[in-house]
């Protein structure tokens, strides 16, 4: 699903770095929660996966 499919702005998404940094966390460390379904992520294709901030 990409960001626009997701009905979601662009000021509730953050990039896996993002997402890293917020929560002190290594970006692997996002990866292994989005696989195992503990964070969502879209695709957008220009930016890479997106994580919503809700």
């Amino acid at each position: 699903m990409s960001v626009e499919e997701s009905g979601m702005d662009d000021g509730m998404w953050l990039t896996t770095e993002q997402a890293a940094r917020r929560l002190g966390v290594k970006r692997e460390t996002i990866y292994a929660y989005t696989s195992r379904g503990l964070l969502r992520r879209a695709s957008d294709g220009a930016r890479g996966e997106q994580i919503p901030t809700r």
